[in-house]
Protein backbone atom coordinates (compact mmCIF):
# COMPACT_ATOMS: atom_id res chain seq x y z
CA UNK A 1 0.00 0.00 0.00
CA UNK A 2 1.42 3.37 -1.01
CA UNK A 3 1.69 5.88 1.80
CA UNK A 4 2.13 9.66 1.51
CA UNK A 5 5.80 10.52 2.10
CA UNK A 6 5.37 14.30 2.19
CA UNK A 7 4.07 15.07 5.68
CA UNK A 8 2.61 18.50 6.45
CA UNK A 9 3.48 19.71 9.94
CA UNK A 10 0.81 22.35 9.33
CA UNK A 11 -2.18 20.76 7.58
CA UNK A 12 -3.37 22.03 4.23
CA UNK A 13 -6.86 22.82 5.54
CA UNK A 14 -5.16 25.38 7.81
CA UNK A 15 -2.66 26.77 5.30
CA UNK A 16 -5.40 27.22 2.69
CA UNK A 17 -6.99 29.89 4.88
CA UNK A 18 -3.91 32.08 4.34
CA UNK A 19 -3.92 31.60 0.57
CA UNK A 20 -5.40 34.03 -1.94
CA UNK A 21 -6.35 31.35 -4.45
CA UNK A 22 -6.52 28.20 -2.31
CA UNK A 23 -3.53 26.74 -4.16
CA UNK A 24 -0.45 28.79 -3.28
CA UNK A 25 1.21 30.71 -0.45
CA UNK A 26 4.16 33.05 -0.26
CA UNK A 27 6.89 31.67 1.99
CA UNK A 28 9.33 34.12 3.58
CA UNK A 29 12.65 33.00 5.02
CA UNK A 30 13.00 34.53 8.46
CA UNK A 31 16.80 34.66 8.42
CA UNK A 32 17.20 36.34 5.03
CA UNK A 33 13.85 37.91 4.19
CA UNK A 34 13.80 36.14 0.82
CA UNK A 35 10.30 35.24 -0.37
CA UNK A 36 8.89 32.97 -3.04
CA UNK A 37 5.56 31.47 -4.03
CA UNK A 38 4.98 27.83 -3.03
CA UNK A 39 2.25 25.32 -3.74
CA UNK A 40 0.22 24.26 -0.72
CA UNK A 41 1.36 20.72 -1.50
CA UNK A 42 4.96 21.74 -0.79
CA UNK A 43 4.82 24.38 1.90
CA UNK A 44 5.23 23.40 5.59
CA UNK A 45 6.03 19.82 4.68
CA UNK A 46 8.95 17.46 5.33
CA UNK A 47 9.49 14.04 3.80
CA UNK A 48 8.69 11.26 6.30
CA UNK A 49 8.48 13.75 9.18
CA UNK A 50 5.94 11.65 11.09
CA UNK A 51 7.30 8.28 10.05
CA UNK A 52 8.19 6.05 13.01
CA UNK A 53 10.45 3.01 12.98
CA UNK A 54 8.39 0.00 14.07
CA UNK A 55 10.65 -2.71 12.69
CA UNK A 56 7.78 -4.10 10.65
CA UNK A 57 5.60 -4.72 13.73
CA UNK A 58 3.20 -1.93 12.79
CA UNK A 59 2.57 0.55 10.02
CA UNK A 60 5.44 3.08 10.00
CA UNK A 61 2.93 5.75 8.94
CA UNK A 62 0.42 5.12 11.73
CA UNK A 63 1.04 8.55 13.29
CA UNK A 64 0.51 10.35 9.98
CA UNK A 65 -2.79 8.47 9.55
CA UNK A 66 -3.82 9.32 13.12
CA UNK A 67 -3.11 13.01 12.62
CA UNK A 68 -5.07 13.01 9.34
CA UNK A 69 -8.13 11.67 11.16
CA UNK A 70 -7.82 14.27 13.91
CA UNK A 71 -7.37 17.04 11.36
CA UNK A 72 -10.66 16.28 9.63
CA UNK A 73 -12.53 17.01 12.89
CA UNK A 74 -10.46 20.08 13.68
CA UNK A 75 -11.07 21.50 10.20
CA UNK A 76 -14.82 21.50 10.87
CA UNK A 77 -14.40 23.16 14.26
CA UNK A 78 -12.11 25.80 12.75
CA UNK A 79 -14.67 26.62 10.06
CA UNK A 80 -17.47 26.87 12.64
CA UNK A 81 -15.42 29.11 14.93
CA UNK A 82 -14.55 31.50 12.10
CA UNK A 83 -18.14 31.66 10.89
CA UNK A 84 -20.01 31.72 14.20
CA UNK A 85 -17.50 32.25 16.99
CA UNK A 86 -16.89 30.02 19.98
CA UNK A 87 -20.57 29.36 20.48
CA UNK A 88 -20.42 25.89 22.05
CA UNK A 89 -18.37 23.83 24.44
CA UNK A 90 -17.50 21.42 21.63
CA UNK A 91 -16.00 24.20 19.48
CA UNK A 92 -14.12 25.56 22.49
CA UNK A 93 -12.63 22.14 23.24
CA UNK A 94 -11.68 21.57 19.60
CA UNK A 95 -9.89 24.93 19.40
CA UNK A 96 -7.93 24.08 22.54
CA UNK A 97 -6.90 20.76 20.98
CA UNK A 98 -5.89 22.67 17.85
CA UNK A 99 -3.70 25.01 19.92
CA UNK A 100 -2.15 22.14 21.87
CA UNK A 101 -1.40 20.13 18.74
CA UNK A 102 -0.07 23.05 16.69
CA UNK A 103 2.15 24.04 19.60
CA UNK A 104 3.94 20.70 19.61
CA UNK A 105 3.80 19.08 16.17
CA UNK A 106 6.13 21.56 14.47
CA UNK A 107 9.78 20.79 13.59
CA UNK A 108 11.31 23.22 16.10
CA UNK A 109 9.59 21.57 19.07
CA UNK A 110 10.20 18.02 17.86
CA UNK A 111 13.89 18.87 17.37
CA UNK A 112 14.16 20.29 20.89
CA UNK A 113 12.56 17.16 22.37
CA UNK A 114 14.98 15.07 20.31
CA UNK A 115 17.95 17.11 21.57
CA UNK A 116 16.76 16.75 25.16
CA UNK A 117 16.66 12.95 24.77
CA UNK A 118 20.11 12.99 23.19
CA UNK A 119 21.62 15.03 26.01
CA UNK A 120 20.02 12.84 28.69
CA UNK A 121 21.42 9.76 26.92
CA UNK A 122 24.88 11.32 26.77
CA UNK A 123 24.91 12.35 30.43
CA UNK A 124 23.65 8.91 31.47
CA UNK A 125 26.48 7.20 29.61
CA UNK A 126 29.03 9.49 31.26
CA UNK A 127 27.63 8.84 34.73
CA UNK A 128 27.58 5.07 34.19
CA UNK A 129 31.21 5.25 33.12
CA UNK A 130 32.22 7.35 36.12
CA UNK A 131 30.53 4.94 38.53
CA UNK A 132 32.13 1.91 36.79
CA UNK A 133 28.79 0.43 35.75
CA UNK A 134 29.84 0.06 32.11
CA UNK A 135 33.20 -0.89 30.58
CA UNK A 136 35.78 1.87 30.54
CA UNK A 137 36.19 3.98 27.43
CA UNK A 138 39.57 4.99 26.18
CA UNK A 139 40.60 8.43 27.53
CA UNK A 140 40.16 9.90 24.07
CA UNK A 141 36.70 8.36 23.66
CA UNK A 142 35.64 9.57 27.10
CA UNK A 143 36.83 13.09 26.32
CA UNK A 144 34.80 13.01 23.11
CA UNK A 145 31.71 12.02 25.10
CA UNK A 146 32.18 14.78 27.64
CA UNK A 147 32.79 17.36 24.93
CA UNK A 148 29.68 16.20 23.06
CA UNK A 149 31.60 15.03 20.00
CA UNK A 150 30.10 11.52 19.86
CA UNK A 151 27.07 11.32 17.54
CA UNK A 152 24.00 9.88 19.26
CA UNK A 153 21.10 8.99 17.00
CA UNK A 154 17.64 9.33 18.52
CA UNK A 155 14.96 7.30 16.75
CA UNK A 156 12.13 9.61 15.68
CA UNK A 157 9.70 7.30 17.49
CA UNK A 158 10.69 8.69 20.89
CA UNK A 159 10.31 12.47 20.36
CA UNK A 160 7.11 11.93 18.36
CA UNK A 161 5.72 9.81 21.19
CA UNK A 162 6.48 12.54 23.70
CA UNK A 163 4.93 15.10 21.33
CA UNK A 164 1.63 13.22 21.22
CA UNK A 165 1.71 12.57 24.97
CA UNK A 166 2.16 16.26 25.73
CA UNK A 167 -0.40 17.40 23.14
CA UNK A 168 -3.04 15.14 24.72
CA UNK A 169 -2.08 15.71 28.35
CA UNK A 170 -5.34 16.27 30.24
CA UNK A 171 -3.81 18.63 32.80
CA UNK A 172 -2.41 20.92 30.09
CA UNK A 173 -5.66 20.81 28.11
CA UNK A 174 -7.64 21.70 31.23
CA UNK A 175 -5.42 24.71 31.88
CA UNK A 176 -5.93 25.89 28.30
CA UNK A 177 -9.69 25.31 28.65
CA UNK A 178 -9.64 27.61 31.67
CA UNK A 179 -8.49 30.51 29.50
CA UNK A 180 -11.05 32.73 27.80
CA UNK A 181 -11.24 32.25 24.01
CA UNK A 182 -11.62 35.41 21.92
CA UNK A 183 -11.95 35.50 18.13
CA UNK A 184 -10.19 38.57 16.72
CA UNK A 185 -11.09 39.75 13.22
CA UNK A 186 -8.76 41.87 11.09
CA UNK A 187 -10.24 45.11 9.71
CA UNK A 188 -10.35 45.93 6.02
CA UNK A 189 -6.92 46.30 4.37
CA UNK A 190 -5.25 44.33 7.17
CA UNK A 191 -4.48 40.63 7.46
CA UNK A 192 -2.82 38.09 9.69
CA UNK A 193 -0.09 35.71 8.58
CA UNK A 194 1.18 32.49 10.12
CA UNK A 195 4.52 30.73 10.52
CA UNK A 196 6.20 27.38 11.15
CA UNK A 197 5.63 27.75 14.93
CA UNK A 198 2.22 29.40 14.85
CA UNK A 199 1.18 29.25 18.51
CA UNK A 200 2.59 32.37 20.17
CA UNK A 201 3.02 32.70 23.92
CA UNK A 202 3.16 36.31 25.09
CA UNK A 203 3.78 37.61 28.59
CA UNK A 204 4.19 41.35 29.27
CA UNK A 205 6.16 40.85 32.49
CA UNK A 206 8.74 38.42 31.06
CA UNK A 207 12.27 39.68 30.36
CA UNK A 208 15.38 38.52 28.49
CA UNK A 209 17.18 37.94 31.78
CA UNK A 210 14.62 35.65 33.38
CA UNK A 211 16.09 32.33 34.47
CA UNK A 212 13.03 30.50 33.19
CA UNK A 213 10.04 31.08 30.95
CA UNK A 214 6.64 32.33 32.02
CA UNK A 215 4.02 29.78 33.02
CA UNK A 216 0.75 29.33 31.13
CA UNK A 217 -1.08 29.94 34.42
CA UNK A 218 0.53 33.38 34.83
CA UNK A 219 -2.35 35.93 34.74
CA UNK A 220 -0.55 37.98 32.10
CA UNK A 221 0.03 35.14 29.65
CA UNK A 222 -1.74 35.33 26.29
CA UNK A 223 -1.72 32.59 23.67
CA UNK A 224 -2.50 33.45 20.06
CA UNK A 225 -2.98 31.33 16.96
CA UNK A 226 -3.79 32.87 13.57
CA UNK A 227 -6.82 30.98 12.20
CA UNK A 228 -6.86 32.59 8.77
CA UNK A 229 -5.68 35.75 7.06
CA UNK A 230 -8.70 37.53 8.60
CA UNK A 231 -9.13 35.77 11.95
CA UNK A 232 -7.05 35.00 15.01
CA UNK A 233 -7.74 33.09 18.23
CA UNK A 234 -6.55 34.54 21.52
CA UNK A 235 -6.63 32.64 24.82
CA UNK A 236 -6.36 34.89 27.86
CA UNK A 237 -7.11 34.95 31.58
CA UNK A 238 -9.23 38.11 31.45
CA UNK A 239 -12.94 37.63 32.15
CA UNK A 240 -14.07 40.93 30.71
CA UNK A 241 -13.25 40.98 27.01
CA UNK A 242 -16.08 40.14 24.59
CA UNK A 243 -16.06 36.80 22.77
CA UNK A 244 -15.34 38.45 19.43
CA UNK A 245 -13.79 41.79 18.49
CA UNK A 246 -12.51 43.64 15.45
CA UNK A 247 -8.86 44.56 15.95
CA UNK A 248 -7.36 47.91 15.09
CA UNK A 249 -4.57 47.99 12.45
CA UNK A 250 -2.07 48.51 15.28
CA UNK A 251 -3.35 45.42 17.09
CA UNK A 252 -3.05 43.34 13.91
CA UNK A 253 0.58 44.49 13.62
CA UNK A 254 1.17 43.47 17.24
CA UNK A 255 -0.19 39.94 16.74
CA UNK A 256 1.85 39.61 13.54
CA UNK A 257 4.93 40.75 15.44
CA UNK A 258 4.44 37.85 17.83
CA UNK A 259 4.20 35.44 14.90
CA UNK A 260 7.51 36.65 13.42
CA UNK A 261 9.32 36.26 16.75
CA UNK A 262 7.84 32.80 17.29
CA UNK A 263 8.78 31.68 13.77
CA UNK A 264 11.69 29.27 13.58
CA UNK A 265 12.52 29.48 9.86
CA UNK A 266 9.47 30.45 7.77
CA UNK A 267 6.55 32.86 7.65
CA UNK A 268 3.56 32.11 5.39
CA UNK A 269 1.41 34.88 3.95
CA UNK A 270 -0.96 35.86 1.13
CA UNK A 271 0.66 37.17 -2.04
CA UNK A 272 -0.94 40.62 -1.74
CA UNK A 273 0.39 41.00 1.83
CA UNK A 274 4.03 40.21 1.07
CA UNK A 275 5.40 43.77 1.15
CA UNK A 276 3.94 44.61 4.56
CA UNK A 277 4.80 41.19 5.97
CA UNK A 278 8.42 41.55 4.84
CA UNK A 279 8.70 44.87 6.67
CA UNK A 280 7.64 43.24 9.94
CA UNK A 281 9.93 40.26 9.33
CA UNK A 282 12.91 42.55 8.70
CA UNK A 283 12.27 44.42 11.92
CA UNK A 284 12.05 41.37 14.21
CA UNK A 285 13.75 38.48 12.42
CA UNK A 286 16.81 38.51 14.71
CA UNK A 287 14.64 37.63 17.73
CA UNK A 288 13.18 34.28 18.70
CA UNK A 289 10.95 32.65 21.29
CA UNK A 290 9.79 29.16 22.13
CA UNK A 291 11.55 26.12 23.57
CA UNK A 292 15.17 26.87 24.41
CA UNK A 293 17.99 24.32 23.95
CA UNK A 294 18.60 22.08 26.98
CA UNK A 295 21.32 23.27 29.34
CA UNK A 296 23.35 20.67 31.25
CA UNK A 297 25.32 21.32 34.43
CA UNK A 298 27.93 18.67 35.33
CA UNK A 299 28.33 18.09 39.09
CA UNK A 300 30.62 15.09 38.79
CA UNK A 301 28.37 12.29 40.01
CA UNK A 302 25.16 13.84 38.76
CA UNK A 303 23.88 16.09 35.99
CA UNK A 304 21.26 18.82 36.14
CA UNK A 305 19.27 19.41 32.94
CA UNK A 306 17.26 22.58 32.45
CA UNK A 307 14.97 23.50 29.57
CA UNK A 308 12.41 26.28 29.40
CA UNK A 309 10.01 27.94 27.01
CA UNK A 310 10.71 31.63 26.39
CA UNK A 311 7.57 33.70 25.65
CA UNK A 312 7.36 36.65 23.29
CA UNK A 313 8.28 39.83 25.14
CA UNK A 314 6.93 43.34 24.90
CA UNK A 315 7.87 45.35 21.82
CA UNK A 316 9.96 47.86 23.80
CA UNK A 317 12.30 45.11 25.06
CA UNK A 318 13.26 44.10 21.53
CA UNK A 319 13.78 47.67 20.43
CA UNK A 320 16.27 48.31 23.27
CA UNK A 321 17.95 44.88 23.22
CA UNK A 322 21.38 44.18 21.75
CA UNK A 323 20.56 40.47 21.31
Amino acid sequence: MNQPRKHHYLPKFYLRRFSSDGEQLTQIEKSTGKNYVCSLNDVASIKDFYRIETGGKEDDFILESYLSNVESKLATALRDAIEGGVCSRAIHESLVVLVSLFRLRVPSLVSQIEEFIRQVSRSTAILLHRTHQIPSFSPTRMADFEEDKVPIKVLRTFPLGIMIELASDKDILNVLLGMRPVIIDAPDNCSFFTCDQPVAFYNPSATFNQARGAAIEDPGTEITLPLSSKNLLKLEWSEYDPDRIIASPEEVDEYNRRSVIMASSYIFTRSESVTKTCRIVKRYRQFSAGMQPPQLADFGRTFFTRQFFRPVLTQSQYETSDQ
